[in-house]
């Protein structure tokens, strides 16, 4: 098996070709199995129901019974549960069911948070620190320790995942893991940034998170020979913490983050046909229609020209593709040839990028800390004026109407 693996990157044999090589190793040694090819079909629908079925079962139980049970309760619940899938899934491995089996191991890791959260529960760490007024604003003030506690029950999932990867070879297993290194990156954010610089920061940190994300799914999807896929749950999660990093840059300076949209969805598409990731072209899509309608609703607004520009631009696009195909069909071929799934280069841009927005952090926090003063000295004159407007009413009752209390919403 080595071998078919250095022969593919060597090129002397081509991917699909040691894939069949294989089939027809497993055809021979593999035992017949009953169970039927994954895939789009009744049985892997059949399966997903009825996990959803369970988890939306056993997440309605505790919604409903969650202050009964208490943190004991929840845990022997979890626990039972969690053998009880474990009981489920060895079976379905010994009588040939690896499908359904895999899936019953991702319900095993999916009872890992609230074990870890029950047990930090029983043991005092969940509510080590009350929540305070800060003078300085409205609102309650949380400590970071609020943030900072979901560490333990983050890590704890990554690491069930991670030895049930030992055993069961299942993508959706990635799943779990991406999902807790998002929310691993954002809660331990305190750890090394005072919360309220972390806020005025925007998207920087995002960003980090998300190319760091991305750059797990790249090196996964290049990587990968079990067959299995880990790298699309990675690229999901680096894109929605890309989209919202965006979010924050495009609140402060529209014009400059549609542009650099611009040029990263140029990069998605391009990324997208070379690894054939259509969740890369959909983000790809997704970032220039959202660039044009930046140019439809904000620059070009009351230019009746523009969307005939944009129509005129549509089609000769269209039409130098075709010309292309027709004048250099080497290229269409190119394209459908089974190659390595890698890009020239990717690495180090990769690590460029996630250096870049490194740069990027310390680089603003003294305009986080401006921000956060601006805004102490505002909520500042809202009380004062508060304060003078009420004792004044209540000075003279009839010169002034009703003063509502600022809200947060309003500030």
């Amino acid at each position: 098996m080595d071998r078919l693996d250095l022969g593919v990157e060597r090129g002397i044999i081509t991917a699909a070709q040691r894939d069949a090589l294989r089939a027809l190793d497993d055809a021979v040694l593999a035992p017949p199995t009953v169970e039927a090819r994954r895939g789009m079909n009744a049985v892997t629908v059949a399966y997903w129901a009825g996990a959803i079925a369970v988890l939306l079962a056993f997440g309605w139980f505790l919604v409903k019974r969650w202050a009964t049970l208490g943190a004991t309760g929840v845990l022997i619940v979890a626990l039972i549960y969690a053998a009880l899938f474990a009981f489920v899934a060895r079976v379905l491995f010994k009588n040939g069911f690896r499908h359904a089996a895999s899936i019953a191991t991702v319900l095993v890791v999916g009872m890992t948070p609230l074990v870890a959260w029950s047990l930090l529960t029983l043991t005092g760490q969940w509510d080590l620190y009350p929540s305070s007024q800060n003078p300085s604003f409205y609102g309650p003030f949380e400590p970071v320790w609020y943030q900072l506690r979901w560490l333990p029950i983050e890590l704890a999932t990554i690491l069930a995942a991670l030895i049930a990867l030992r055993y069961v070879r299942f993508g959706v297993l990635a799943l779990p893991i991406a999902a807790a290194l998002v929310a691993f990156g954002a809660h331990s954010v305190g750890l090394f940034f005072d919360p309220e610089v972390a806020n005025a920061l925007g998207g920087r940190l995002p960003l980090l998170l998300a190319f760091v994300l991305l750059t797990i799914g790249y090196t996964l999807d290049v990587r990968t020979t079990d067959g299995e896929d880990y790298a699309i749950w990675f690229y999901l999660a680096g894109l929605g913490t890309l989209a919202a990093a965006i979010g924050e840059f495009w609140s402060d300076s529209p014009a400059i983050t549609a542009h650099v949209m611009l040029a990263g969805s140029v990069i998605l598409a391009l990324a997208a046909v070379r690894l054939g990731r259509r969740i890369l072209l959909l983000a790809a899509f997704i970032g220039f229609v959202t660039y044009l309608g930046y140019l439809a609703f904000d620059v070009f607004k009351t230019a009746l020209e523009f969307p005939v520009a944009l129509a005129t631009v549509g089609m000769v696009v269209i039409l130098a593709a075709v010309g292309l195909q027709r004048r250099y069909p080497e290229l269409v071929r190119y394209g459908e040839r089974p190659v390595r799934r890698s890009i020239p280069g990717a690495p180090l841009a990769l690590g460029g990028m996630i250096l870049i927005a490194m740069v990027m952090i310390p680089a603003g926090i003294s305009d986080a800390r401006e921000r956060i003063t601006d805004r102490y000295w505002r909520e500042a004159i809202d009380r004062r004026r508060f304060h003078s407007s009420w004792k004044h009413r209540k000075q003279n009752p009839s010169s002034l109407p009703a003063t509502k209390a600022p809200t947060r919403s309003s500030q």
